[in-house]
């Protein structure tokens, strides 16, 4: 239970970061 529990918490971490990632990358092409 305990695994699962931070496996989604990991899961959610990296989905923040592609999120942020992707928002950085159009306001690099937008930018340009």
């Amino acid at each position: 239970k305990e695994m699962a529990a931070l496996a989604c918490q990991t899961a959610d971490k990296l989905d923040a970061m592609s999120d942020a990632d992707f928002a950085a990358q159009r306001f690099h092409f937008t930018d340009e």
